[in-house]
């Protein structure tokens, strides 16, 4: 019986065309509540404009009707990033921050990564845009555990479908954006220093969010984040999906519905308060 009932409680739910765990559809029904009416929508809209891709005149209609709707589809992981550099740079009052890391994008897109360090740089007491910033990402033991997970997969995804050697391209490109120390150290994905290095860049983050900046900042240790969310004044967000079966794909949506935006900020501050009784690391 617990065999079984440890089963049922591992279970995916289909949302459209993502497998959500059933621990993450339970955290948006707790904290999101309708949230799931409006993007069950947008994901059916996005799905059908996939599945009639090839026809010219239905592909039209579903970039019309995606062209009149507050929520709208911006891409995958780490095109998204362009999009959330924009909502913080347009930010007036307050940012609400739910990530995976705190330094989200280092490695896939390192020149937008660092855009977004700049907003949280300069989020301090000396600077002329007063914000409120509230940041909620996994504490290093766990954002360690997630990386391994992403890379375990992502290698076996760039290997398959890029022999070519687009993650060594990655890898070299991520080293030279930001890391100049390094002295043609060669890199295995295999190996911990890879792990090391992009968490060493979080921590730095962390550090400089916590002794230089009015950041409000917590870290979570226990839950699964059931998606990212960036919201700016209450008014704007963006969130990503997390695709559970290869773990490795984020697909992200910005909105400026106003009942979507309420609720995702309801899901952010349900994982502040989660995060604010959140265990310390066993690092710290």
């Amino acid at each position: 019986m617990e065999y079984k009932k440890e089963k049922e409680e591992s279970a995916d739910v289909q949302v459209g065309p993502f497998l959500l765990s059933r621990n993450t559809y339970r955290f948006i029904i707790r904290f999101g509540g309708p949230f799931f009416t409006v993007l069950g929508l947008v994901l059916s809209i996005f799905q059908v404009y996939q599945a009639t891709a090839d026809s010219k005149e239905n592909q039209d209609r579903m970039v019309e009707i995606l062209a009149k709707m507050s929520t709208k589809n911006i891409g995958e992981f780490p095109a998204n990033l362009n999009k959330i550099n924009i909502l913080l740079e347009n930010a007036k009052d307050s940012v609400h921050i739910l990530a995976d890391v705190p330094a989200y994008g280092q490695f896939s897109s390192p020149d937008d990564y660092l855009k977004y360090k700049r907003f949280l740089d300069g989020i301090n007491a000396g600077s002329k845009r007063k914000i409120e910033v509230k940041m909620v990402t996994y504490g290093a033991d766990k954002r360690i555990e997630k990386i391994r997970e992403q890379f375990s997969q992502a290698k076996i995804i760039y290997t398959e479908l890029n022999p070519n050697g687009t993650l060594k391209k990655k890898i070299d490109n991520y080293f030279e954006k930001l890391f100049t120390r390094r002295q043609n150290e060669k890199i295995d994905i295999k190996e911990y220093d890879l792990y090391r290095y992009i968490e060493e860049v979080n921590k730095n983050l962390v550090y400089s969010i916590k002794t230089t900046t009015t950041i409000d900042y917590l870290e979570e240790n226990r839950s699964n984040f059931p998606m990212f969310i960036w919201v700016r004044d209450g008014e704007e967000a963006i969130f990503s999906l997390i695709n559970y079966p290869n773990n490795t794909t984020e697909v992200a949506f910005e909105t400026v519905d106003k009942p979507l935006v309420s609720m995702l900020e309801n899901i952010f501050q349900g994982a502040y308060l989660q995060a604010s009784n959140s265990p310390k690391d066993s690092t710290k």
